[in-house]
């Protein structure tokens, strides 16, 4: 929770801007807490300026989402030149000038060979099959995360567009959208295949998720704004088909109740499932298993555990019943426009031919709405397993893609309901509301930014390094001077590797100034980071092998063990200033072995020779 300022204005509170990161608060069977789910969002990251992979993937991301609305408009353009062909007794491409001759597209495609993807789904146009492979690849080479969520937000732009073209649903659309997806996912890792060639990944299988779900009003925080906007537009759009807005309205009631039954459904599978596993694994109950269950259940016995589980669901179920509603409205806006296709085809006129490609920026925009809804739901369910072991990391993935596609629709949705509706009352109440919306959300825009900036009282420019420069001007000093000088002596080409400090708990060896000295100089060190070395490498080995041998180095009264370790690691120069005068500190009043910093610092001078000194800090030349 955050701090109490008695003032509208938090930006003293520290951090403040960090906290909307962290609106989500996942929490255990008996409420205690379990993690707080990453819940960024593209603002957030300019703002962080922390370059990660999703955020320098944004604009490969906005490219996929273009080459998915890219293929849409191809199969609807596509269809409907060839429907103009035969309303005109012209010839369609690639067929004889007999118009009876309706159904030649679909002969062809059945007379290619399934296991050729160009053909048997794109007519042969291998520039697009290949352009469309390097922009998704690119994402998987970026963010590995974004390549199966737009290649499937592309299977289903085909796939729709397929429907929609054949006037209905068949196994031959399905079958072809798949060997589409399958012919794209092995050319997109193809063309990087040297970099999957050295790719290792600490995703480790996907787990259950039975945990109490995600409770609505933290989910509104996150997309509040984007939920009002999507809804206005999903029951305008309703509401415009006025021809059909009964049966549409019925269709979307029974399809809210099948997407209720078919997430029932998954949970309950996911329960006997979990049971199935103890049932074949038999765990001892002081297995590692089932210690590592127990301090997750808090000591709950497993029956309990489940019991919990089921109530949980039963208690909280509004996230649920809102997200299977609004996909609901998407399935029913569909079938309302498939049915007008149907319709085109029995009226056999240009009148109700015509429709079909003007109608192809509101279906994508139907398809962003579910794929963004679908990939907040399924984390109610399932998550990738990783160094978090919980469900932070795939929340944080699949939410931070939902909100780049709800975003999108969302403008579009205010553009159709401006544009189409014709009611002056309406008009203004949802222009009301999206100026009310859009307002609370632009409150963290305005006011994080001053909050990140300090309220803007240091001097601006952009130097990155400006602050370690002001702030600690003799680890600044020691930076320069290894920029300048570290390389002279050595072999050619020959990269120099200093030793300092690792970051240490209570922050769990993250966000420290540990490290400062590698990080801005750009020369390797034996460890930094060691918590997020962990969350990149998917294991603790290296850190554990390096943490005792870099105490042993700066807390020794041996000079010989320190030079020894040194050459170990490769060390050329060694960087004493205050952050490893705390280290020394801290390990040995931790370490038990009655080492005293004085003793400690003395070998120093007695075995290394210092090149470098100002101030606090002091660099060591190894032997």
């Amino acid at each position: 929770a955050s701090a109490v300022t008695k003032s509208w204005y938090p930006g003293d509170i520290f951090l403040w801007w960090w906290h909307a990161s962290r609106v989500l608060a996942d929490k255990g069977f008996l409420g205690q807490k379990l993690t707080q789910p990453i819940d960024e969002f593209p603002f957030f990251s300019f703002l962080l300026g922390d370059n990660h992979p999703h955020v320098l993937a944004l604009p490969f991301v906005l490219l996929a989402i273009g080459l998915a609305f890219n293929i849409l408009v191809r199969q609807m353009n596509k269809n409907h030149l060839e429907q103009l062909k035969i309303a005109n007794n012209l010839p369609e491409s690639g067929s004889s000038s007999n118009p009876a001759s309706h159904e030649t597209g679909i002969e062809q495609h059945h007379q290619a060979h399934w296991w050729n993807p160009v053909a048997y789904a794109l007519d042969n146009d291998w520039l697009l099959f290949v352009f469309s492979a390097l922009i998704l690849g690119s994402l998987g080479f970026l963010n590995t995360w974004d390549l199966p969520i737009y290649l499937g937000l592309t299977m289903l732009a085909y796939g729709v567009g397929l429907v929609m073209v054949n006037g209905h649903l068949d196994l031959d659309a399905v079958f072809r959208t798949v060997i589409l997806g399958v012919g794209l996912g092995i050319l997109s890792v193809v063309l990087y295949i040297f970099f999957y060639l050295s790719f290792s990944s600490q995703a480790a299988g996907i787990l259950p998720y039975v945990f109490p779900p995600t409770r609505l009003p933290q989910y509104l925080v996150m997309f509040g704004t984007f939920i009002f906007l999507v809804v206005c537009f999903l029951v305008g759009y309703l509401r415009h088909q006025e021809e059909d807005r009964n049966q549409l309205l019925k269709s979307a009631l029974n399809w809210w109740w099948r997407i209720l039954a078919i997430c029932v459904g998954i949970y309950i599978l996911l329960m006997l499932l979990i049971a199935l596993v103890f049932f074949l694994l038999k765990p001892a109950p002081d297995s590692s298993l089932m210690a590592t269950l127990q301090i997750v259940l808090g000591g709950m016995s497993l029956t309990d555990a489940y019991l919990a589980s089921i109530k949980a669901r039963l208690t909280d179920p509004w996230l649920l019943l809102m997200l299977s509603a609004l996909l609901a409205l998407v399935i029913a806006n569909v079938g309302g426009l498939l049915k007008k296709r149907a319709v085109s085809d029995d009226g056999a006129s240009e009148e109700l031919i015509t429709p079909l490609p003007k109608v192809t920026s509101d279906l994508f925009v139907f398809i962003l709405i579910f794929t963004g809804l679908a990939l907040t739901l399924v984390v109610e369910f399932l998550y990738l397993r990783d160094s978090f072991g919980v469900r932070m990391n795939t929340v944080f993935k699949f939410y931070y893609q939902a909100w780049v596609m709800l975003g999108c629709a969302g403008a579009y949705g205010t553009w159709w309901l401006l544009d189409r509706v014709i009611k002056p009352v309406i008009r203004a109440a949802f222009s009301a509301g999206a100026i009310l919306f859009i307002g609370l959300g632009l409150i963290y825009t305005v006011m994080a930014i001053p909050s990140r900036a300090g309220d803007f009282q240091g001097s601006a420019n952009l130097n990155g390094a400006s602050s370690i420069a002001s702030n600690n001007p003799d680890d600044w000093a020691a930076i320069e001077w290894l920029n300048a000088n570290a390389e002279q002596g050595l072999p050619a080409e020959t990269v120099p590797v200093i030793l300092e400090a690792p970051s240490v708990p209570p922050w769990g060896g993250s966000y420290h100034y540990e490290g400062r000295i590698s990080a801005f100089s750009g020369f390797p060190t034996v460890l930094g980071w060691a918590l997020h070395e962990s969350q990149w490498r998917g294991n603790y080995v290296q850190q554990a092998v390096r943490e005792p041998d870099i105490a042993t180095i700066y807390t020794t009264s041996n000079g010989q063990t320190m030079v020894d370790l040194l050459h170990k690691w490769n060390v050329n120069y060694v960087v004493l200033g205050q952050p490893e005068l705390t280290y020394i500190q801290q390990v040995c009043s931790q370490s038990g072995t009655g080492c005293t910093t004085s003793s400690a610092l003395r070998k120093f001078d007695q075995v290394l020779q210092p090149v470098f000194s100002q101030g606090q800090t002091t660099i060591y030349k190894v032997p």
